[in-house]
């Protein structure tokens, strides 16, 4: 596929803080731009001026950038409309790298898990549950009209196979990394934002979420059960919109929102970093923690086990019993670096790069 001309689907490159999927596209299309020969790839993007990250190979392309005048209205619009116009206006190779849905065929499409299809429990709303069924639908019709499907994980692949009924030799598997953190500055301030007693490494950290697969309330039963310990959870209390208890006890602290240099430092002092999902496509941030230093505690279950091997203190999430921090803490890690020499940006890039020229 070498004479192809590829077209990325560029709306991420507009997000100033890439999270997530957004994390994983922007890093992959850097190191493209970086080591590889780029000279049949493009990014199609509404508009140059909100672009956050500088290209010195891949070629940019202005799809219409008037679009952008309509607001989120015309966000939409260029993703499902304008892209796919332009892409078969060029006889091009169209690529989404950000799990975009495509209403129209895309030739390789991102689908990063399968929450939406997995845990209806997420949209418990009358408007949530009628747009859980508009997105299971967009997402099994892109992943089912694909030539390629690219996920983060083998357990996501098989959850792929499993909710979308796609043959295995029809997704590739292209991992997420955490060297994007080397970038990241510390800001120590916050450790001083802390309640008394959440003193430097004196406390465990987690990413909070309103999500029920996000099983926050495991850490909120974890505090309850471990009154001695300090719990720092980003986000606001967002319990009435979870299925923790109506009570947060005194040893839970949650932030409210965060920098990428805040959370930074919080994971570099924690005494350990917290994920109890029940599932997840990846899970970057335990590999941003290891990558500081920190330990980490992560749910025997989904794709982190498969992501984290021993490096990673291991719970039962579905376990809300006889939660001992300290037993969990002692039981035996390898060194952190057996899970970050697994995984790079570069690594994953060239995987991506390897699929455009050999295996469509």
């Amino acid at each position: 596929m070498r004479n192809r001309r590829f077209v990325i689907d560029g709306y991420f490159l507009a997000e100033k803080r890439p999270v997530g999927l957004h994390r994983f596209s922007t890093e992959i299309v850097r190191e493209l731009d970086a080591g590889l020969d780029c000279s049949n790839i493009e990014i199609a993007v509404p508009s140059k001026e909100d672009i956050h990250v500088q290209f010195k190979n891949l070629k940019i392309v202005e799809v219409a950038p008037w679009l952008m005048k309509k607001g989120k209205s015309g966000m939409k619009i260029w993703q499902k409309v304008a892209y796919p116009l332009y892409v078969a206006r060029v006889n091009g190779v169209s690529v989404d790298l950000a799990f975009a849905q495509q209403l129209f065929k895309c030739d390789i499409c991102a689908v990063f898990d399968c929450i939406t299809l997995k845990y209806p429990r997420n949209f418990p709303g009358a408007k949530e549950k009628i747009a859980r069924k508009l997105n299971a639908y967009r997402i099994i019709k892109s992943a089912r009209k694909a030539k390629k499907v690219i996920t983060l994980s083998n357990d996501a692949k098989k959850d792929i196979i499993k909710y979308i009924g796609i043959p295995e030799d029809k997704i590739v598997v292209i991992s997420c990394a955490w060297q994007h953190i080397n970038n990241i500055g510390y800001d120590d301030e916050i450790l001083s934002k802390l309640p008394q007693g959440f003193d430097k490494e004196n406390y465990f950290f987690a990413l909070g979420s309103r999500y029920f697969h996000k099983n926050i309330k495991w850490i909120i039963k974890s505090a309850k059960q471990n009154a001695n310990e300090c719990f720092v959870i980003t986000g606001t209390n967002f319990q009435k919109s979870s299925d923790m208890e109506d009570d947060i006890p005194d040893n839970v602290f949650f932030t409210g929102y965060l920098s990428d240099e805040e959370i930074k430092s919080l994971m570099k002092y924690c005494k350990a970093f917290i994920q109890p999902s029940f599932y997840e496509g990846f899970g970057i941030p335990p590999l941003e923690a290891l990558s500081e230093g920190s330990q980490i505690i992560v749910a025997k279950a989904s794709c982190l086990p498969e992501i984290y091997g021993d490096t990673a203190h291991y719970i039962d999430p579905y376990n809300y019993e006889n939660i001992d921090l300290k037993r969990i803490m002692a039981s035996n890690v390898c060194n952190a670096r057996v899970a970050l020499e697994k995984y790079s940006w570069k690594k994953s890039a060239e995987t991506f790069y390897n699929m455009l020229m050999n295996d469509l």
